[in-house]
């Protein structure tokens, strides 16, 4: 029998539905974008949840993924499903 080698890549986060992802990280607001800062990358938090959530406190979030918006200035991107 053959064992083929983990490809986790660190993206998926144990998340089994394509495109889901949970994150944990702290809220900040720059303008009139929802920002999370999960590491050193910044996820731009988008639909409504995402306004009620608190700044400057640690938070975990779940959504799908998404495209930033242009102009701002996050990596990436999550519609925001439960916060």
């Amino acid at each position: 029998m053959r064992v083929t080698p983990s490809t986790f890549d660190g993206d998926r986060a144990g998340d089994l539905v394509r495109g889901a992802r949970t994150l944990r990280g702290v809220v900040e607001r720059d303008g009139p974008w929802v920002v999370l800062r999960v590491g050193g990358q910044r996820w731009a938090l988008l639909g409504d949840r995402a306004g009620s959530l608190p700044v400057d406190v640690p938070v975990e979030v779940r959504g799908t993924l998404a495209t930033p918006p242009p102009g701002c200035p996050a990596e990436r991107a999550l519609t925001v499903t439960r916060g």
